[in-house]
């Protein structure tokens, strides 16, 4: 029988790592504390300067086709909590981050992000850059100044060619997968935690020192993006290098300063989420009017396949008093009643727990658009014509089957 409160106390194991402290250098990122031996299978390599704080290269690992990965060690949060140091300002949003191996209780919940397949997972691999082609176009890798991947058969750039692919949203199952029997796209679940990490730390920061897009007035306090063609909305200083062949959507990692455009404010994190391309987000799926579809917890992302993406068999239902639609994240954004383990838990960060006619200013106005269908997919992030409504709480639900221009994706994994 799955046992949350047994996984959290093997998540310490010996293991010697930590998320940080929000506010401060390096956190978001960290180190791997399993074994060498978990890297080799991967077949990843720990970067120069991986194990230092103030390196670019903290907490980043490089996979043997060039892909740039960060690691993100396991987390619990905890929500509008009196105590938390924010509270006065943000109420039941002010949000606490602290390291998993503290466990549970008084309010504090392991993040879904770590359970994958019925097991508790020391935390997770996630590209730093948009998948773009290798040098041979066989391959999506995660690689600095790359033209972003097109899942659109049509248009110049896509990955029609690809091996597996036929230019849908659904190819980029398949081009997780072919990076090893470890990866596949990356979930829903993974989304809300690169959002909560960012949110936090802009909460905790005092300056920019360590969280390059902070912003004391509170207006724009969340990584920049290429929002309006090649160019921040809020910030029009910050700018990328136009792709190859679709200018508007900006080369990979291409956004100066760099540092503005991560999710932890620093070179080491994860750039680029928030506009440039819609991100496919496994996991979640809006079958019908008030009703989402959730991954269960002993389902696991390497499980999905093409063939199999809507089966019934791997989801819970979850029922929701949303319609479809644009709509916007309420002023009280996160569920933080619903018990850990439970499908309404799962969601947390990755869909409002209300709902409001227009965006507010802390989770920088994202829209979030209900779209019901069967073979229906979350995206992610927003693309380079959506201005405010973009950003790294941007939602947008899709079909699998649909191609765009504006869709791409990345590519995850968790070590066994």
């Amino acid at each position: 029988m799955f046992s949350r409160a047994l996984l959290l106390r093997g998540a310490g194991g010996g293991i010697s790592q930590t998320i940080g402290k929000a506010g401060e250098m390096g956190f978001g990122v960290g180190v791997y504390g399993g074994s060498s031996a978990d890297l080799a299978e991967m077949k990843l390599t720990p970067m120069a300067g991986y194990d230092d704080p103030s390196h670019a290269n903290y907490g980043n690992y490089q996979h043997e086709t060039g892909s740039v990965m960060c690691f993100v060690p396991a987390f619990c949060y905890r929500i509008g909590n009196p105590a938390a140091p924010s509270y006065q300002r943000d109420k039941e949003n002010a949000l606490e981050i602290r390291d998993a191996a503290l466990g549970e209780g008084d309010g504090w919940f392991l993040h879904r992000a770590f359970i994958d397949g019925g097991q508790q997972k020391s935390g997770f691999f996630f590209d730093k850059y948009i998948c773009s082609k290798d040098v041979y176009g066989r391959y999506a890798v995660s690689v600095k100044n790359g033209d972003n991947i097109v899942l659109d058969s049509g248009q110049a750039g896509s990955n029609g060619m690809m091996s597996g692919c036929s230019g849908s949203i659904y190819d980029s199952i398949a081009l997780g997968h072919a990076r090893g029997q470890a990866y596949f796209v990356t979930t829903a679940f993974q989304w809300s935690a690169i959002a909560m990490l960012s949110l936090a730390h802009g909460q905790a920061a005092t300056s920019s020192r360590w969280c390059a897009w902070y912003d004391s007035l509170g207006y724009a306090n969340y990584p920049r993006g290429n929002t309006q063609s090649l160019k921040d909305v809020n910030e029009s200083s910050v700018v990328w290098t136009p792709h190859s062949a679709k200018p508007n959507v900006g080369k990979t990692g291409s956004g100066t300063p760099f540092n503005k455009t991560t999710h932890n404010g620093q070179v080491s994190g994860i750039t680029d989420v928030s506009g440039s391309q819609w991100q496919v987000a496994l996991g979640v799926t809006n079958p019908s009017t008030y009703q989402i579809n959730v991954m269960k917890e002993s389902v696991s992302a390497c499980d999905f396949e093409i063939g199999n993406r809507t089966d019934s068999s791997f989801f819970d239902s979850v029922s929701i008093d949303a319609g479809s639609g644009a709509k916007y994240w309420g002023g009280n954004a996160f569920d933080a009643r619903s018990e850990s383990g439970t499908p309404r838990r799962s969601l947390c960060g990755v869909l409002p727990s209300s709902y409001q006619s227009q965006g507010n200013d802390l989770l920088g106005r994202d829209i979030c658009y209900l779209g019901n269908g069967i073979d229906s997919v979350l995206l992610c992030s927003g693309v380079n014509s959506y201005g405010a409504s973009a950003g790294i709480w941007a939602r947008h639900f899709s079909s699998w089957n649909r191609y765009a221009e504006s869709y791409g994706f990345r590519i995850a994994g968790y070590a066994k």
